[in-house]
């Protein structure tokens, strides 16, 4: 984007209609250091990282419903002061999370983020972000954050070391909403002695699943009785993540968080390597296993079970620039509940690095195609909307698993306020998917956010889910069945 007006793309017209009510179309950042923050310095920061990340200052054009494609308009500075400071030893982290990821944001008004302040906490202040999907990727947010650190630290002598991250296995991982870049490949994968049948993968949108072809292992194995009647005309619905919802009808978004510290997280990567694998790959097994272990505590079906996993279209050299969207989501068959621990992660390692050598298709999938379609009136588009979100709530893939790799240009302290300590990303987990899991690696650490949607996951089953996926990492990573 820059300072003239310019054309949505189709990803960023579909991101934006495909947002319901009552569910935000937000990705979340949050960091933590040890000391405290100088609000004027980081509000300094911020506009500085304005003023070299327009995106950050862009709103939606108004436009009459006949014109075929809204137009994002760059305002010299947002009228709306993107950072709020929240002061108090007292202020509850989990109630300041859920109002930042709860209230929408408006391409109306700029600017396309909010930042949170929480000043005064036992152990080190906090920043909250959230940026509008139809304006950034996870990767082009991470660079904001980054120009935001490089600013508040301009001038001042912080120790420039760069942080120490997880070595290139994290990053290595095809990806999340923003994952690694596209040409990181897996590692070269050993097959085992019988490998597993492979479905192909397919490009998605948005949380829209492929059908798997004819005879694959996961097209026979209909997630209810319906799905065989179905399966000649349509794609088996893929499983959910089985349900233990919030009483009263409650909605919104919790995270909880999942962290390994360094030691635990360089054994992960050496046990990813000494299976022929990526951490990526391990994170995905260990995703589809926990899924299915869940849903069979719950008494809920465990198949077919597909994880959306976004890939990162950036060269390795800016994974991190370019403003918009710049990721692919694609989706992973996950079977994995009857092989062997390392079988298990040898499919899945096959599967993605067939999902990062696929084409890349239409850009913004099949939803794009009617809500991205430069042809149709942006007053027909919107009417048509409703449609293609329910059958993508039909659809969409069990879950997400969104990677973005090892943020090795955050540094390692902020001037005056100390080490950060963390640092933490959420993809956002609509309904009926209602959980996702976003992955990093910052300061050595591998950090997990596990978002949820209290309609799919109360706080305590959330809780249940997470301890049972780091359960399961744990796991794989020793080999044990």
């Amino acid at each position: 984007m820059t300072a003239e007006a310019t054309r949505f793309t189709a990803v960023d017209e579909t991101a934006d209609l495909m947002e319901r009510r009552g569910e935000p179309n937000l990705i979340y950042l949050e960091v933590a250091v040890a000391g405290r923050l100088d609000p004027d310095r980081l509000r300094a920061a911020v506009r500085a990282a304005f003023t070299t990340h327009p995106a950050t200052r862009s709103h939606r054009r108004p436009a009459p419903p006949w014109r075929l494609r809204s137009r994002w308009q760059v305002a010299p500075w947002p009228e709306t002061e993107p950072l709020t400071l929240r002061v108090g030893s007292d202020l509850d982290l989990d109630t300041e999370r859920r109002a930042i990821l709860d209230t929408a944001l408006d391409l109306r008004d700029a600017p396309l983020l909010r930042l949170r302040l929480l000043a005064g906490l036992a152990g080190g202040d906090r920043l909250l972000l959230v940026a509008h999907h139809a304006g950034f990727d996870g990767m082009g947010f991470v660079g904001v954050l980054l120009a935001i650190c490089a600013a508040y630290n301009a001038d001042a002598e912080v120790g420039a070391e760069v942080g120490a991250v997880v070595g290139a296995e994290v990053g290595a991982a095809p990806d999340t909403a923003d994952g690694a870049p596209a040409e990181h490949t897996a590692s070269p994968v050993t097959p085992p002695v019988t490998p597993p049948v492979t479905p192909p993968i397919t490009p998605l949108a948005a949380g829209v699943a492929a059908a798997p072809a004819p005879g694959s292992a996961t097209a026979g194995a209909p997630a209810d009785a319906g799905a065989a009647r179905r399966g000649a005309i349509l794609p088996p619905r893929p499983v959910r993540v089985a349900r233990r919802p919030a009483p009263r009808r409650r909605s919104g978004y919790g995270l909880v968080p999942l962290v390994f510290d360094a030691a635990r997280s360089a054994e992960l990567a050496k046990a990813a390597r000494a299976a022929g694998v990526t951490l990526n790959d391990l994170l995905l097994t260990a995703l589809g296993l926990a899924v299915t272990r869940w849903n069979a505590g719950h008494g809920r079906p465990t198949a077919p079970l597909r994880i959306t996993m976004p890939v990162n279209t950036r060269v390795a050299q800016a994974r991190h620039d370019g403003e918009g969207n710049h990721s692919r989501l694609t989706s992973i068959d996950v079977a994995v509940g009857a092989l062997e621990p390392r079988s298990r992660l040898w499919s899945v390692a096959a599967r993605t690095a067939e999902a990062k050598a696929a084409p890349a298709g239409a850009q913004g999938g099949p939803a794009a195609v009617v809500l991205g379609a430069a042809w149709l009136p942006r007053g027909v588009r919107r009417l048509l909307a409703p449609c293609v979100r329910f059958a993508a709530r039909a659809f969409a893939d069990t879950t997400m698993l969104s990677n973005l790799g090892p943020i090795a240009a955050l540094p390692e302290r902020l001037v005056g306020a100390g080490e950060i300590t963390e640092l933490w990303a959420a993809a956002p987990a609509p309904m009926p998917r209602g959980v996702s899991v976003t992955a990093l690696g910052a300061g050595g650490r591998i950090h997990l956010m596990v978002r949820h949607r209290f309609e799919a996951l109360d706080a305590a089953a959330a809780g249940a889910f997470t301890d049972l996926l780091a359960a399961v990492i744990s796991e794989l990573a020793e080999g044990q069945p």
